[in-house]
């Protein structure tokens, strides 16, 4: 009996035990002059093309995009862009069981809105919008 209460409790403990946070600086050298692929629960979410300085392009699925950039705030990557230059976007970037995860800043690990990264290339992203090509500088 003591045992299979150890062994439940142990269980419990794996997940939050197994989970890396990824630091802002493995996060930029992960990211930098690449393009990640995001899924939420399996489906297609979105796609961010990583530059030198902290820029990034986020594609949305309709195909537009929008410009940003990301800045560290303790272990959390926060993205600003050109629509809400004043509300920055925090999340935390994991590692578990080999896969890499975002969640928003206080979501937890697991949750129905965490992005997983499924895929990476240095393809540029082709874009249904004006003004491509400028950067967003605040």
């Amino acid at each position: 009996m003591i045992f299979r209460a150890l062994a439940v409790l142990l269980s419990l403990a794996l997940p939050a035990a197994a989970e890396r946070i990824i630091s802002p600086e493995e996060f930029e050298a992960m990211s930098q002059d690449k393009t990640l692929y995001f899924t939420q629960n399996g489906a297609p979410y979105g796609v961010e093309r990583y530059y030198e300085d902290r820029q990034s392009t986020w594609q949305y699925e309709d195909g537009s995009c929008i410009e940003g950039r990301w800045f560290p705030v303790n272990d959390t990557i926060c993205f600003v862009y050109e629509n809400a230059p004043l509300s920055p976007q925090c999340w935390i970037f994991a590692e578990r069981g080999g896969n890499f995860y975002a969640r928003t800043d206080g979501t937890p690990a697991g949750a129905l809105s965490e992005l997983r990264l499924a895929g990476e290339d240095t393809k540029a992203l082709n874009c249904n919008a004006p003004d491509l090509g400028v950067k967003f500088a605040p």
